[in-house]
Order: structure tokens, then C-alpha cells, then sequence
């Protein structure tokens, strides 16, 4: 059956534009990028409820809606189920067509023609219960990941904005009275006997590799291929292959921080394995005292965050590149402080990384089975069975 028999389109309330999304909000934005959540809004007129598939008409990612949400930008088709069909596996059937050609163009009067095997009803709720599970299971990780994300900024916050770290008391520095000295390179005040340090003295930011789209493979040809990631691909699935013999290579390994200073600027990877493009930097802290996870919490600080987003802003477009900014970035530092601070966050550094490769392998997973069960080459209990043999290996 056709999809376009399948499902009604779903026009929503409103559509908030780019530049008011926030980081934080009490409800999420869905936009048709590759990342489920955009970013966030407060204004509930805004939102709708229900269960929906939404595609993205030019990326044609496909998602399910959480159980509210509002629309970001354009190019997002929400569909709505009519009657006999069950959403999820509808949602699951789409994604089973790994429908994209790769090109920048709309594609939903294309997607609607395709045809889907339609089972009975009870059927298409058996079918979608285990994918359902993975994904709920995908979820929590990406919640363990936010919680911990969150926590992390804020205690870096604490200490290095507010300079609210314990001192040698166990009381908050400045709030007790700790002694203030003005910083004439940061134009602010900072803790008696902190330093000034750029970046650039802290770090190595290392350029990765371009290896020429001709290099690119879709699938892993043979045990010598790896990843090759490209600014897109941070917060995303890596679908692109090049031969690992390949000169030159910047490699990185899950824990490694990345950053994006092309395209997207400030994107930060911590769960990436394989090759970057030369869009990205490989962050390596050249003092051998600085943590993966204090260089993580410095990057995702506001301070970064915002001088990137400042510095190709003011080059006239949002997409400009930022390696330039590197040369300005500079934050206070006091080993001892910075020492602390990573037994601190470590865990949380930690848990993140390893909810980051748990949910790759559920996707790899669930990406795995959905072909044979929506048509119909494994069952429910065959998968089930396979998976725990799997396990037991």
C-alpha cells in the first residue's frame, strides 16, 4: 500500500524559526535536521500533541514525535496515521526503505508513491514491540546523556565563571570573601594568583583530512575501512567509509574531543571512532595535566560557544569558518583548580562516552532487524533468540 494511503498530513500550530530555539526549554523543537531534538521552547501555543511520524522533506530523516512538541523551520512533513494502521510500525516500515538519494531537493511527492507491506493489525503491533524497546532503551541513554551534560556545565560554570570552587575550607572562594585581582588580558577579575591561558597554549587542534569524495565508500569494504566523519555527521550516524591505509589520517577514538570550525561551528563529538574531515579539530592537550573531560567542559562553555558563534557572525555568515577565533580564546587557569575539578566531572565525562557507544550498538541493532521483520524473513521470538545467543557469546 502506498504510503500516501497511509497517512494524512498534519499542518501544526505554528513554526518557530532558527534563531528562537533555546538551549534549554520545557518543550522540545523537532526540526527534519538528523538530530531528534533541535532545541527547545517555552511558548506552549506553539506546541501539538499526538502521535505522529515526521519527515524531513529535504534531509528525509524520519522520526517519531514525543508525546508533545512544536515544529521548527520548515521543511518538516507530520503525518498522522489514518484508521487500521499502527503508527509505530508505520515508523518503522518507513525507515526500513532507507529512502534517501542524497540530494538537496524536496522529496516528500517521491516518498509518498513508495509502497509499504501492510500486515494485519495485531501483526504490525507485534512487529514494532521490539524495535519500540530498543528505542525507548536508546532514549534513556540520550537522557543519562543530557543529565550528565547538563551537570557538567553547570559545576564548570560554578567554578571557573563564578569562581565558586571549595577552597581549602570547604566554602564557596568568592562568595566567602576570597580575594579578587583584576586580569588586564581577560578584562575581568579573577582569583589571586590565576592565570591567563589561551587555547592555543593549552591545546593542540589538530586538522583533520580531506580525502576527496572519490575516497568515499557507503559501506565497510573490507577490515581496513573506518568512518569518515565530516561536520554533518557530529551528533549523528557516520555513514561514510575511506581506506584506513589512507595517508595522512587524523583518527580519533571514542573519548577523543572534537570540535567543528567549519559549517556548523561548535558542535562538539566525544563519541566518534574512525578519520575527521578537515572541518574538524581533534582537541589533544599538549601539557599532559588537562583531561579529555576539563577540555570537553572548557568547549561546551558558553564563553566558547558564543566567541565561535561571534566570530563568523561578524564574517558575515553563520557558515563562515572559525579556525581564526582560535588565536583569541583565552580562559583563567590554576592547575590546582583544574586538578580538582576533573575528579569532579571524570564520571560524568564517563558515563557520557559509554551511553554514546551503548546507543550505536542498539542502533546498529535495531537498523539490523528492522528489514527482516517488516518483511517477514525473521519473527519476533527468532530475533529474540538470536539476540540472546548473541548475548551469550
Amino acid at each position: 500500500m502506498k504510503i500516501k494511503d497511509i497517512v494524512s498530513v498534519v499542518a501544526p500550530p505554528a513554526k518557530i524559526p532558527i534563531g528562537h530555539y533555546l538551549v534549554y526549554g520545557r518543550y522540545p523543537i523537532i526540526d527534519q535536521g538528523q538530530e531528534y531534538i533541535a532545541g527547545y521552547t517555552n511558548d506552549i501555543s506553539k506546541t501539538m500533541s499526538g502521535d505522529f511520524i515526521l519527515f524531513g522533506d529535504h534531509s528525509c530523516a524520519v522520526k517519531l514525535s514525543p508525546d508533545i512538541f512544536a515544529q521548527g523551520a520548515d521543511g518538516l512533513k507530520i503525518l498522522s496515521c489514518k484508521n487500521g494502521f499502527n503508527t509505530n510500525y508505520v515508523y518503522y516500515a518507513m525507515r526500513a526503505l532507507n529512502y534517501n538519494d542524497g540530494k538537496y531537493r524536496r522529496h516528500w511527492s517521491e516518498f509518498k508513491e513508495l509502497a509499504l507491506p501492510i500486515p494485519a493489525i495485531s501483526e504490525q503491533k507485534q512487529i514494532s514491540l521490539l524495535p519500540s524497546i530498543i528505542d525507548q532503551a536508546i532514549r534513556n541513554n540520550r537522557e543519562l546523556t543530557l543529565i550528565s551534560e547538563r551537570l557538567l556545565t553547570t559545576i564548570y560554570n560554578y567554578w571557573f565563571v563564578q569562581f565558586d570552587f571549595s577552597d581549602k575550607n570547604g566554602r564557596p572562594y568568592k562568595s566567602s570573601g576570597g580575594k579578587m585581582v583584576y586580569n588586564e588580558q581577560l578584562k575581568q577579575e579573577v582569583p589571586e594568583g590565576w592565570e591567563c591561558k589561551k587555547l592555543i597554549n593549552l591545546f593542540d587542534f589538530v586538522r583533520g583530512t580531506e580525502v576527496g569524495s572519490d575516497a568515499y565508500a557507503d559501506k565497510k569494504i573490507s577490515d581496513g575501512y573506518m568512518h569518515f566523519w565530516r561536520v554533518r555527521d557530529v551528533g549523528n550516524d557516520c555513514k561514510t567509509w575511506i581506506d584506513g591505509s589512507a595517508r595522512n589520517l587524523t583518527a580519533v577514538k571514542p573519548g577523543d574531543v572534537v570540535i567543528t570550525l567549519d559549517g556548523t561551528v561548535g558542535k562538539i563529538g566525544i563519541d566518534l571512532d574512525g578519520a575527521i574531515s578537515g572541518g574538524l579539530r581533534h582537541v589533544v592537550d599538549h601539557t599532559n595535566t588537562i583531561s579529555n573531560a576539563t577540555i570537553y567542559a572548557i568547549l561546551q562553555s558558553d564563553y566558547v560557544q558564543e566567541s565561535l558563534k561571534q566570530y563568523v557572525s561578524g564574517r558575515g555568515s553563520i557558515l563562515a569558518h572559525a579556525s581564526g577565533a582560535l588565536q583569541h580564546l583565552a580562559i583563567p587557569y590554576d592547575k590546582n583548580i583544574f586538578s580538582k575539578f576533573q575528579d569532579i566531572i571524570q564520571p560524568m565525562f564517563d558515563l557520557t562516552v559509554n551511553c554514546e557507544e551503548e546507543s550505536k550498538q542498539l542502533v546498529s541493532l535495531r537498523d539490523w532487524l528492522l528489514p527482516m521483520l517488516i518483511n517477514g524473513q525473521v519473527t519476533i521470538k527468532e530475533a529474540d533468540d538470536n539476540n540472546e545467543s548473541k548475548c551469550d557469546k
